[in-house]
């Protein structure tokens, strides 16, 4: 939310109930978090969640893990702060060998992720640029 723009309108507090009444589908919720140029800011249990969101194609989310995102459970990065890392496609460098090695270096990773049996759903492009926003640097010297 760009402070300093008078067009933006001011944040709005809506309840879970008001949501949940307007977005039923994973498809609405998706929508939501990543799509729509929505300026306002929703808080939801004091958290705020703001659109435009980085999330992965829509077939690889839940709509659990979109539940949590609004709910606040879950966290999810705005798109602007995303940079697109290259990953080679080596065969030993798989999906579960990034996230053990991510695991190891101890980073807040996995609270930008759904639970550990719906990962394996994720691409793994979306998997490389997650976890070098979270780690940086070394990430880049180990791939």
């Amino acid at each position: 939310m760009d402070v300093n723009n008078p067009e933006q309108p001011e944040p709005v507090q809506i309840s879970s109930a008001s949501f949940a009444a307007k977005y039923r589908s994973k498809r609405e919720i998706y929508n939501f978090l990543s799509k729509y140029s929505m300026q306002a800011r929703y808080l939801f249990s004091f958290k705020a969640i703001e659109c435009k969101k980085y999330l992965p194609p829509l077939e690889s989310c839940t709509i659990y893990w979109l539940k949590d995102i609004v709910a606040g459970q879950k966290r999810a990065l705005d798109g602007h702060l995303i940079t697109f890392q290259a990953c080679p496609q080596y065969e030993t460098l798989s999906t579960p060998l990034l996230l053990q090695w991510a695991r190891q270096q101890n980073s807040d990773l996995f609270s930008y992720l759904p639970i550990e049996k719906e990962i394996s759903h994720l691409p793994k492009q979306y998997v490389v640029n997650m976890i070098f926003r979270s780690i940086g640097h070394p990430f880049s010297q180990f791939i």
